[in-house]
């Protein structure tokens, strides 16, 4: 399977103390042969979930408000071939 990876540089904006920081996650995105789409994450070295979902969102330094990202720039490091095992 085909996969691409990049860095995002992910924005985060919390509205009970409008405080802004940003993050960087490293993420492959990729397409299964059945057409599925996928992205992992990683923030840190560590897989996260996806900061576009309130799962995955960040809790905010100031008051602790838990806050979803929004995409701020995405950086394509490489294409390459995943091996199926």
């Amino acid at each position: 399977m085909d996969a691409d990876r990049s860095a995002d540089v992910v924005e985060f904006f919390c509205p009970e103390c409008e405080h802004r920081w940003t993050r960087e996650y490293e993420v492959v995105h990729g397409q299964l042969p059945s057409g599925y789409l996928y992205e992992f994450f990683r923030l840190n070295r560590l897989p996260v979930m996806s900061p576009y979902f309130q799962e995955g969102g960040l809790p905010c330094a100031q008051c602790g408000n838990r806050v979803t990202g929004t995409l701020l720039q995405r950086r394509l490091w490489q294409r390459h071939e995943e091996e199926s095992g």
